[in-house]
């Protein structure tokens, strides 16, 4: 045991706190707050998961979370998870180890990607045929008008163009008019949203711990691998809980939640068909009991 852990074990002993009491109210399993006290990371699901559980530790027992990540950091490089904490994970593969300090080519950047379509910027052709039609038939009136008035008769009446007017309108009648072809627009697909089911799809942006309850039953708990999202649905209530929130995003009947929280955080949401909603007593996940030394 290093100086990380007899300092997370003697502060959580000075405030007379036992680890089932640290559990019930950090969510984190006794058996991992064990392994961070005695530092054995090989327990721990994956290195993203032991940070996280790091700073919220720390701050449960009033401690400073960035000078204990730093007697993390300043420690001996963590080691890959032992098949007992993948077992106690439900048997799902752990996560690779990440450096303990991510530089910023490390960070995912989320950017919602969005199907949109240009307007058209085709001529109105039709109209143009129109108006040339209506000019060729004025310029042809005009000059019937001047060759019938050329024999010295008495000049027209102001009211006499109305009758080159009435030939242009025959001549737009009779113009055949070509009207492009407009291709079709392909639809873009939508989500219809249901009213008496909750539908929640999960995807994973790196690898990532989660557990899922569908109407306060536990439906899935392991590690959700990066780029195939999965789905759950229930009648009265999805939920989710995860040890690192900005390492997975909801989409809840067909609208997109965003990342569940901030990198390392340990989070439970949960939704209805009506919107977000307080989890389901039921939803409270049970830890297995800390394993006999």
């Amino acid at each position: 045991m290093g100086e990380l852990g007899n300092r997370l074990r003697q502060q959580r002993e000075a405030r007379g706190l036992s680890l089932a009491d640290a559990e019930a109210v950090t969510r984190i399993k006794s058996c991992y707050l064990e392994a961070l006290e005695m530092e054995d990371w090989a327990a721990l699901p994956g290195e993203v998961q032991a940070r996280g559980f790091l700073r919220n530790y720390a701050r449960y027992l009033g401690l400073d979370p960035v000078e204990v990540l730093a007697l993390y950091d300043g420690g001996p490089s963590p080691v890959a998870p032992s098949p007992s904490a993948i077992a106690s994970n439900g048997g799902a593969r752990a996560a690779p180890v990440r450096p303990a300090r991510e530089t910023p080519e490390d960070q995912t950047i989320f950017r919602p990607q969005g199907v949109g379509l240009e307007p058209s910027r085709s001529l109105p052709w039709g109209l143009l045929l129109i108006v040339l039609a209506l000019a060729l038939g004025g310029a042809f009136g005009l000059r019937l008008w001047r060759s019938s008035s050329g024999g010295g008769g008495p000049a027209p009446e102001a009211t006499a163009p109305s009758a080159p007017l009435a030939g242009a309108a025959v001549a737009t009648d009779t113009a055949p008019t070509t009207i492009p072809t407009v291709p079709a627009l392909t639809p873009t697909p939508t989500f219809a949203v249901r009213t008496d089911l909750v539908e929640m799809a999960l995807t994973a942006r790196e690898h990532v711990w989660v557990q899922v309850f569908t109407d306060g039953r536990l439906a899935f708990q392991g590690i959700l691998a990066p780029g195939t999202p999965q789905q759950w649905s229930g009648r009265q209530q999805v939920a989710v809980q995860t040890g690192n929130g900005a390492g997975v995003e909801a989409t809840v009947n067909g609208q997109p939640q965003g990342p569940l929280g901030g990198r390392g955080e340990v989070v439970l949401r949960a939704w209805s068909p009506a919107g977000p909603a307080t989890p389901l007593p039921t939803a409270t996940p049970t830890p297995p009991p800390t394993p006999s030394p």
